[in-house]
């Protein structure tokens, strides 16, 4: 065997062994951002009309337990939220709210 064709199979060879080892999981990219720890409220923020930015009701990831939203429902119905997102009881909801229904019609259609 020539000198080349022993370290090509070589390295093929410690290829195979390196994946063989390496977990088998579905990979991602990019990987999930987890948005815990970013929005800590004391109170709902309000929703402007006129502002141009975004984001101006951000609950992803929060904890919404201790709010009471019962007449929060227009600044609601702009807010982003993920999964992760707490939502107090149902006596301090906004009786047409219903976040469970948001989820579900917004996802993509793809999911």
């Amino acid at each position: 065997m020539s000198k080349l064709y022993r370290t090509v199979v070589l390295f093929v060879l410690a290829m195979l062994v390196v994946s063989c080892a390496a977990p088998v999981r579905i990979v991602r990219y990019p990987e999930p951002v987890d948005y815990s720890g970013f929005n800590v409220y004391t109170e709902l923020p309000v929703h402007d009309p006129n502002s141009t930015e975004p984001w101006q009701v951000d609950l992803r990831s929060s904890d919404l337990t201790k709010l009471d939203l019962s007449k929060s429902e227009d600044d609601l119905l702009y807010a982003d939220f993920d999964s992760k997102t707490k939502w107090p009881a149902s006596d301090k909801m906004p009786a047409d709210f219903n976040w469970q229904k948001i989820m579900e019609t917004s996802k993509d259609p793809g999911l």
